[in-house]
Order: structure tokens, then sequence, then C-alpha cells
């Protein structure tokens, strides 16, 4: 029998099959008397704060709940086992949590030889009336919640849970993920099996039934599930085990720097584990794997770093966290002076920041602090100012109203010519520019930039001093079009018209940018972008005012395309720095799709003087 086709998004983390009662007369018919058993077979070892067994089920489109969750959460850092009922009844909720028991040891590891099993039983009408959830240890000891009845438990709000509060299983899903809201969860190793079993048959679907209410959950993992066969049956085994992801998100968000104090240049991004790595070379010399900063699961491996120089002779790195803690995820700063060693993280600040979202940074022009941006979960921008000395407030600035999408991508400057202004650019809800000004540090209101919806909400934002031109400052985007598009001013003069650049459809609309002058050539501003083939390309400016390109700097692919981009960007990420002590050198990177190392390894490109340009090669391995 051949097996079911494997879902667009994929058998890991929280997309597993859909399974349900075969129709009847094209109707959904409940799924009765459900239970689901975890089976380890080989040690389940975590990295971060622990992780829940989730049976999420999809009621009918009329119910109330439409949606229904039944777990069994591991916390890491206690051993503790528990189960929880979690079901969405509007206007309130049914979240009821239950110890088990306690694990000996101080190990994050779930053991081979553990079972838990989530066992369903159904009223008369099919509805799911009560849930009982067992452990049974590596030695045969059972540990059992008993039969818990929905209806003697109570909502959120106090509220007893009456019958017609109840509602059946039409489809459900279960899923090996992160133990909080939003968390990921990366798993060094591990295998086992997942039996259903029920007195109705099950068919795996690769798709929620259209009958089904929608329903699914945000944590996510590296589990990896096994192909289902096609045809019914009330008993299906389905392996799961481990998968190892790249090692960085290919096409994924990173951050280039210069090691201040040193003629050391530095890559930042946040490994498969939630760790920020390291790499580095000096000078002309040979790259490096220096340092991986923080704890395992501290963030996710998608997580956007910024770096920036701090006080003197000393460079900062910002990443915001995954924890989840009365709603407040933690923005971290790392730093390193001169050569010396890197600092444990420091907490920055507590706030409903989103661990997927973007942040900037920048040394601000008013000297002695340095400015850190982000955008929280409220829509509302924030604005931290890190002291050269002394201690960082907690509190950030708020500048204006809720006006932009939460995560939304950051870029900050120097307002060039200007000597104490400091800007912030941000695209708004209505797809249009914003730039907030700060001038002896006291922060302005948001200001438009160049029309309404010209932009999609999400889009990346590059800037960079003109060269030639010491008091102009250029930024850069995408528009919906596709085509790259520049907006400029100089000094405290008004902002241009927005200038078009090469031809529309270039690229996936509101791509990242990147944009820096090339050393040891006359004035030339050069601009990289990834095309929607996965190519990089370079347009660049000369003394005349004249663009050229694009030019096609490596092969088609090495980024992921429009299509195969990461979910939680637009496009693939790129940066541009100079090569810190060795002259006239430009480099570009990318985290590749294809490769040495790849999927997902750093890959760089370089030009020195006037060309040709080199590459792509892999950090460390070939360059």
């Amino acid at each position: 029998m051949p097996n079911v086709s494997i879902p667009g998004s994929g058998l890991t983390g929280n997309s597993n099959y859909f399974l349900y009662s075969p129709f009847k007369e094209s109707e959904c018919t409940p799924v009765t008397d459900l239970s689901v058993t975890i089976e380890i077979t080989q040690d389940v070892n975590l990295a971060g704060s622990g992780l829940s067994i989730q049976l999420n089920g999809n009621s009918p489109k009329d119910a109330n709940p439409k949606w229904q969750q039944y777990c069994i959460g591991y916390s890491a850092d206690g051993g503790q086992i528990s189960a929880t009922i979690e079901n969405w009844i509007a206007p309130k909720q049914i979240n009821e949590t239950f110890p088990l028991l306690t694990l000996p040891g101080t190990s994050p590891t779930l053991p081979a030889g553990y079972q838990f099993t989530i066992g369903l039983s159904n009223d008369a009408s099919g509805n799911i009336a009560g849930a009982t959830f067992t452990v049974v240890d590596n030695r045969g000891n059972l540990t059992s919640s008993g039969l818990i009845e929905l209806t003697h438990l109570q909502t959120e709000g106090g509220g007893s849970v009456t019958p017609a509060m109840l509602a059946p299983f039409y489809a459900f899903q279960l899923v090996i993920v992160g133990k909080d809201d939003g968390d990921y969860i990366y798993l060094s190793s591990g295998a086992g099996a997942i039996i259903y079993s029920a007195t109705s048959p099950l068919m795996a679907a690769t798709g929620r039934p259209t009958c089904a209410a929608f329903g699914g959950t945000i944590e996510s993992s590296n589990s990896a599930y096994g192909e289902l066969p096609e045809g019914s049956s009330t008993e299906i085994v389905q392996p799961f085990s481990t998968t190892l992801p790249p090692t960085y998100v290919p096409g994924g968000r990173f951050a280039v720097s210069r090691q201040f104090g040193t003629d050391q240049t530095n890559f930042y991004g946040v490994c498969r584990t939630g760790q920020v790595d390291v790499f580095s070379v000096e000078g002309h010399g040979h790259w490096r794997h220096r340092k991986r900063l923080g704890t395992p699961g501290m963030s996710r491996p998608y997580a956007a770093v910024a770096a920036v120089q701090g006080a003197t002779n000393q460079t900062d790195v910002f990443v915001v966290g995954q924890e989840y803690a009365n709603a407040a995820r933690r923005l971290y700063m790392f730093s390193v002076k001169d050569t010396g060693e890197w600092s444990q993280a420091q907490e920055v600040s507590r706030g409903p920041y989103q661990s997927h979202g973007n942040l900037a940074a920048s040394r601000l022009a008013d000297a002695n602090q340095t400015g850190v941006f982000l955008i929280d979960s409220k829509e509302q921008l924030n604005v931290f100012s890190i002291p050269d000395t002394g201690t960082i407030s907690p509190t950030p600035k708020l500048i204006g109203t809720p006006t932009f999408p939460a995560s939304a991508p950051l870029a900050a400057s120097q307002r060039f010519g200007v000597p104490k202004q400091t800007d912030l650019f941000v695209i708004d809800k209505v797809g249009q520019l914003n730039v907030v000004s700060a001038v002896s540090g006291a922060w302005g209101m948001p200001q438009t930039i160049g029309p309404k919806s010209l932009f999609v909400p999400g889009a990346f934002i590059a800037t960079a001093q003109h060269a030639g031109v010491h008091d102009r400052t250029d930024v850069f985007l995408v528009d919906k079009s596709g085509q790259l598009i520049m907006f400029w001013v100089r000094g405290s003069r008004n902002w241009s018209d927005p200038v078009q650049i090469g031809e529309a459809d270039f690229a996936v609309s509101g791509a990242p940018v990147a944009a820096a002058q090339q050393p040891g050539v006359s004035p030339q501003t050069d601009v990289f972008l990834i095309d929607k083939t996965g190519t990089l390309y370079v347009f660049w400016l000369d003394a005349s005012g004249l663009w050229y390109g694009p030019k096609q700097i490596g092969p088609p692919g090495l980024a992921p395309s429009a299509s195969t981009a990461s979910p939680v960007s637009i496009g693939s990420f790129v940066a541009a720095s100079a090569q810190f002590g060795e002259a006239n050198r430009m480099d570009v990177f990318v985290l590749n799709e294809t490769g040495t190392n790849a999927p997902g390894w750093p890959a760089q490109f370089w030009i020195g003087e006037s060309g040709p340009w080199n590459g792509p090669l892999a950090l460390v391995t070939e360059v």
C-alpha cells in the first residue's frame, strides 16, 4: 500500500499528518475513544527549557470549543512531568495542569523505555468528555492522573464547564514541540514510536479536513515523523526521531561587524541550538569559528542579530531570547573589549518582544550611548539607550503610536552632515517609509518619506553614506513590484522622491538589501540584492551619479529562492562589509542553500579594488 503524500510543510516540528475518521456521506464523523501512546526507544536529549507532547484536536466549525489540546509536558530544569488540558471556549478557556511525577537526576533527558499515553473518552454524542494521562517509566512503574472529567473542571474565569461546552474531534495532530508559548526546542538525539488507536477507524491526511475547524500550535522543534500508509485502521504506528536541521537557516538573518579595537571582522549567526556563533578573520588571515555565546535554547535558530560599536574599543551584540514568562521575552547583550573574552549574556530588558522579530542597533550620534531598536508585540517602537558607563535601564523609550507591524525590519544610521542626529527607518502598516530622528538624544515623532503603499509592511531597509558626498544619506528598499528603490537626503534638507533602479519584478517584494562604499576605487556605492532565482547581484553608482547593473555574482540557487525562503523573512538576507586589516577589500555574505557545508552555512564573496568578484567560498572550510 503506498504512503500518504508528505504535507507541504513537511513532517517535522509542528507539522505532522492529520488523522480523522473516514467521511460518511461527505460529512465528518467523530473520532471516538482515541488513545495515543509515545514510546521512547532512544534517549531524547534536549537543549532548552523542556518539551511538550501535544495532541491537538479540531472540532466541528460550529462547535465551542473549535480547538482542543491535551498535552504531556516535560520541564527540563526540574524534571517535572505534568498533564495539561486546554479547550478554547469563547470567550473563556479551560486551562488546567495536573502534576504526574518528577524524573530523578538533573540531566535534560527523557530516558529510553519511558511511555506516555493520552487517552480520551467520549459521551453518547461523540464529544470528548474525559481524559486520562499515564506515564510508564523504564522500570515498568505506572503513574496515572486517573479519569479527568471535563465537566468537573472550570474555565479560567471560574465558571463551570457544562455539557454544552463539549465537542468531538473531527481531526487531530500529534506533535512533539517546545514547552511554552512559541518555544522552539532543539533535540540533539532521540527516537521512538507514536501509537494511535481508536474505536473508530483512522486515516491520515496531509491537511485538515474542510469540515473541521482551524487550530494549530506555534511551538516547534526539530522532531521528525515517519510517513503513514493510505487506507484506514483502528491502530496506526508512526516512528519519530530527531532530524538534524541546517546549522543556520538558509537565507536567514545574521550580522557582520568589526571587532572594535582590532583589525578583525566578525560574523554572527544564531545556530540550530539557539546560541550565537561568532566567526572571525584577522586582516587577510583565515576564517575561524571563535565562540558560541549564550546557553542552548536561548533564542530561535532564525532570530535576528544586531552588532554595533559600544564603549571605546567595545563590540556589543544583541539578540532576543525565546523564554516565555508572563509574556515577557528577554533582550540580551554580549560584549567584548579589544581582543578580550566575550561576556556572559546580559539581560537588557524583558518585554512583549517576538523572538522571530527584527532589531537594529547604532552608535547614537550624541556619543556615549548605543541605541537598540525593536518593535514589540503591541506594535510599539522601543528605543533602548545603552550607556558607555553606568547601569542599563530596563525601560525603553516608546516612540509614536502603535503604527508599525510587530517584528518589522528596522535600519538605523547617523544622518550624515548633521553631527548630532541619528535616524531610524521602518515601514508602517500602510506600506510607507518612516524616519524617526534623535537630535542630541531627544527623539522626535515618526515622519513619512515618499508615498503610501509603495512597500509591503515587512520590507527590509538598508542605509549607507553616499560615496564621495560627505553629507548625503542614502536609503534602499525593494518595492511591491520587486524593483530596487532609493531615497536620499543631504544634511538636514528634504528627502528626495523615490528613485527607481533596475527593472521591476527583479526580486521578492521587500527583499533584504545591503549597501556599502566599495573601498579602493573612485567613490562608488554598491547595493547587493538576491533575486528570485537565489542569485546574488550588485548594482553600483559611480562618481558621475549614474547607476549600473545588475551584475551577477556567483551561481543561481546559492541562496533560497522566493518560494523556498525562510517563512520568517522576505527573500534571502545579505550583508556587506570591509574586511578590516586587509586594504581595499569588500566582503559580501549569505547563508547558503547550496555549496560547501550546505544547506545553511555562511558563504562569502569578495572583491579587491576594481575586481573581479570572487567566491562563493564557505567560511572556515574554504576561506
